[in-house]
């Protein structure tokens, strides 16, 4: 269309050369070559291209297609080339506005190289606040470019990765196997009281009556969801797990198969809000006990201490590849008992505490409230 309106074209071609003389020139080729039939040699033409400065040209050299590092200040970069003097801000021939005004604030950052500085001797701090002002200045100076300026992409070079701990229980792991061992102690226990074959037609009694799996099948699947709980955190830890643990690798699936599961878990659903009794302490004439007050939750933050050693990336077809890796934390809903040490002069059965508990709501009432 351009190149069949002649006026239109040389409409467009004024408005783009007074953009590159009151900004800077363009970085992009715009459509006059297409608009005069000369063949597409560039993989991309702009309408209306952008305007080239020192800090964007600066950017896309460093990274351009790698990453950026932690921590980059690209002012301080460019204060630092042009006091190296690998970088010049004296406007070219083709330069525009921009890059005279970029110039011009020049003796900020390099005040000694002026000819007034033989008559001037600057201390340290002064020298800050001018390197402070020309920062300032610029951005200002920016900002009324701005719609005219590039502002590119950069530091997308490769795939980013961000790594964080990943926790499918609480990074407990000797609790975990104690607590495997415990449940493999009691029913040695009951095997020998009982023996083997009446602890697999035994049945253990919950509130809501007997439970559907035998003693023995209880006590084996307790036994196994501990050992799972080890072996993910051995996992998760980076850990070897004990040789003599007794784990499995069925214990894991047996863990993954209740964990998702969890919410039908009659047990978990249990009122276990109790008084329990500790001591009588003769000179107060008052019982000491433990109180469990109920279940509230609070989130976990987990992150690495001490990073892991990334020896390498490969992506989802098994291929290796280079891959810019970062970090951050995960954050878990953690759920956790209240409980509390008092002393009492009457003790409560979990009726009558679940009561008071119903009533005061809230775990200062509830305290103050005991008698």
């Amino acid at each position: 269309m351009l190149g069949q309106d002649k006026q239109a074209l040389a409409s467009y071609a004024a408005m783009l050369e007074l953009a590159a003389r009151l900004t800077n020139p363009l970085v992009r080729p715009d459509l006059r070559p297409l608009a005069a039939g000369k063949p597409a040699v560039e993989r991309a033409y702009a309408f209306l291209p952008p305007s080239a400065a020192h800090e964007t040209n600066l950017i896309k050299k460093l990274y351009g297609d790698r990453p950026i590092p932690d921590g980059f200040n690209l002012a301080d970069e460019l204060i630092r080339r042009v006091r190296e003097g690998k970088l010049s801000l004296e406007p070219r021939p083709e330069s525009g506005w921009y890059d005279h005004q970029t110039f011009a604030l020049e003796p900020l950052i390099v005040p000694e190289r002026m000819p007034e500085a033989r008559r001037l001797e600057l201390t340290a701090a002064y020298r800050k606040e001018l390197e402070g002002l020309f920062k300032a200045l610029l951005a200002l100076t920016r900002e009324t470019h701005i719609k005219q300026l590039e502002v590119p992409a950069a530091g997308a070079g490769m795939p980013e990765l961000v790594l964080s701990p990943q926790l499918s229980v609480e990074p407990l792991a000797t609790y975990y196997l104690r607590r495997a061992r415990a449940y493999r102690f009691v029913r040695g226990v009951l095997e020998q009281a009982f023996g083997k074959q009446a602890l697999g037609q035994m049945r253990r009694q919950s509130p809501g009556g007997p439970t559907n799996l035998s003693l023995d099948e209880e006590l084996r699947v307790m036994q196994g969801l501990f050992h799972g709980a080890y072996l993910a955190t051995c996992d998760e830890l980076g850990l070897a797990p004990e040789v003599r643990a007794g784990a499995s690798g069925d214990d894991r699936a047996l863990l993954r198969a209740w964990a998702s599961a969890r919410a039908s878990d009659p047990d978990l659903a249990a009122d276990l809000r109790a008084m329990v009794p500790l001591f009588y302490d003769i000179k107060r004439r008052k019982m000491k006990v433990w109180v469990v007050l109920g279940v509230t939750q609070k989130k976990l933050r987990a992150s690495f201490a001490k990073r892991p050693v990334v020896k390498a990336v490969f992506d989802a077809g098994g291929k290796k590849v280079e891959a810019n890796v970062s970090w951050d934390h995960s954050t878990y809903l953690l759920s956790y008992f209240v409980t509390a040490e008092r002393y009492v002069s009457k003790l409560l059965d979990r009726t009558e505490f679940r009561a008071h508990c119903d009533r005061y709501k809230t775990t200062k009432a509830i305290l103050d409230h005991l008698e």
